[in-house]
């Protein structure tokens, strides 16, 4: 996150430098015409500089999107397994602690003196989110 504010930051000062170079125009010191000029360049080199480094092209970003993309058509699936003989009050609660890891039973099945719950969530990714912003 501090890449794209010094970006902001740099592109902030070198802006104000462009507008006092403008101002100086008029003047007749060509020393300090040149020291701004210079000034100038130097931060516009520096600019980017960092531009080139928070670029969306870098292949790192690429990856990462396209694994955050795959994300999108892929379950994680967990096996829960509680006695049989357990209280309602108690299953509610073991049952509503899975869900707030986002696990959603689909299943249940008695096997001997257990109950079997088969659950399934998406892992997360913010790409869920955007069709919410568009």
């Amino acid at each position: 996150m501090k890449k794209p504010f010094l970006f902001v930051l740099l592109l902030l000062f070198c802006l104000n430098a462009l507008s006092a170079c403008q101002s100086r125009q008029d003047s007749s010191d060509n020393a300090s015409e040149k020291a701004l000029t210079e000034e100038l360049a130097k931060i516009l080199k520096e600019a980017k500089k960092v531009a080139g480094q928070v670029s969306p092209f870098n292949p790192d970003v690429q990856e990462k999107a396209q694994k955050e993309f795959e994300k999108l058509f892929v379950f994680e699936y967990s096996v829960k397994r509680f006695p049989a003989d357990i209280e309602d009050h108690r299953l509610e609660h073991e049952l509503n602690s899975v869900g707030k890891q986002r696990w959603e039973c689909f299943d249940v099945e008695r096997d001997k003196d257990q109950l079997v719950f088969y659950c399934k969530r998406r892992p997360k990714t913010y790409l869920r989110y955007l069709p919410k912003l568009m």
